[in-house]
């Protein structure tokens, strides 16, 4: 595809804690932006609004989603302060926006819609609920959707394809294949980390998962493999600090690193973006077993161990 004859700016909308363009071949001629800066200059712009154009704003508040809850609530107020923000900003422009079940992306993609010239496409942070994600009622300024997976992944791309014929969006892969690789020459084992998406990570689901990773740092059948990664959500990086309590010399908890090549005998995965991210040969493989993030936990981890060693 080609990105340099497009007639509009292109603007990369950023967030500080979240992953957009993680897997996205980025363009030096796209523009950045502070999410949370333009949020603050969006206020200005609002409270002008509130003050000489109530009707307009009442009027776009009106057609916003009605549910009586604390996200829903944020992303309202988000949307205010983008719609009054694009009032005067960025007309003819296209937005690059990341996974629009977040507030701030929902409102980006609420309020970015009301204007004609203003074009989105969406980058979806995983596979996980691809389906769902793809059949969504997306606004007609939504021109392009994003998707991160390997691009042998058959079933992911056949999706892909089926909804490009009935939408007049373009559903696009971005080839995110993973440089991991199966060797027989050492007993190492990789484990990718997942969690249950219905519930919120913070504040108490955490803790959760926190038990839950020492339970499965703690499982006796570890100690037969030379190493044991743990890679953990690229969303809890910050538990990385759980390595200072870790007194098995052999297992470390990580973070993903696809600029490297990774060599492993055996892996387990519980990320549906890890699952979506192998090539078929590591899909078809006896040596690796793939999840439901749901299903991470201690007593799992510990059957497909068993299965491992069984076949060793």
């Amino acid at each position: 595809m080609n990105y340099k004859n497009l007639d509009k700016k292109v603007f990369l909308w950023m967030h500080s804690r979240k992953l957009l363009n993680q897997y996205f071949f980025i363009n030096d001629d796209f523009i950045k932006l502070e999410s949370n800066l333009q949020l603050l200059k969006g206020t200005f712009y609002l409270s002008y609004m509130y003050i000489f154009e109530r009707y307009r704003l009442s009027k776009f508040y009106a057609s916003l989603p009605k549910e009586n809850s604390l996200k829903i609530f944020i992303t309202r107020i988000y949307a205010l302060i983008f719609f009054s923000l694009f009032k005067k900003n960025f007309r003819n422009s296209i937005f690059i926006i990341g996974d629009i079940n977040y507030p701030i992306y929902q409102a980006l993609l609420l309020s970015s819609s009301y204007f004609r010239d203003i074009d989105l496409w969406v980058i979806f942070q995983g596979t996980g609920s691809i389906e769902k994600k793809i059949n969504n009622k997306y606004p007609k300024n939504v021109k392009k959707v994003f998707f991160p997976f390997s691009r042998e992944s058959f079933i992911e791309n056949k999706l892909l394809k089926k909804a490009a014929n009935l939408n007049q969006i373009e559903f696009i892969n971005i080839d995110t294949s993973l440089n991991i690789y199966l060797s027989n020459l050492n007993n190492n084992l990789a484990i990718f980390q997942g969690y249950d998406k219905k519930r919120n990570l913070y504040p108490f689901y955490i803790f959760k998962l926190v038990s839950s990773i020492f339970g499965v740092i703690l499982i006796k059948e570890m100690n037969n493999f030379d190493s044991v990664s743990l890679y953990l959500h690229p969303r809890i990086k910050f538990l990385m600090f759980l390595n200072l309590f870790i007194f098995k010399t052999n297992v470390r908890c990580k973070i993903y690193n696809k600029k490297i090549n990774n060599f492993y005998k055996y892996v387990i995965s519980y990320s549906p973006t890890i699952n979506s991210s192998f090539n078929l040969k590591l899909k078809s493989s006896s040596n690796v077993l793939m999840e439901l993030g749901i299903n991470f936990n201690k007593k799992e981890i510990k059957k497909k161990l068993r299965i491992f060693l069984k076949e060793n």
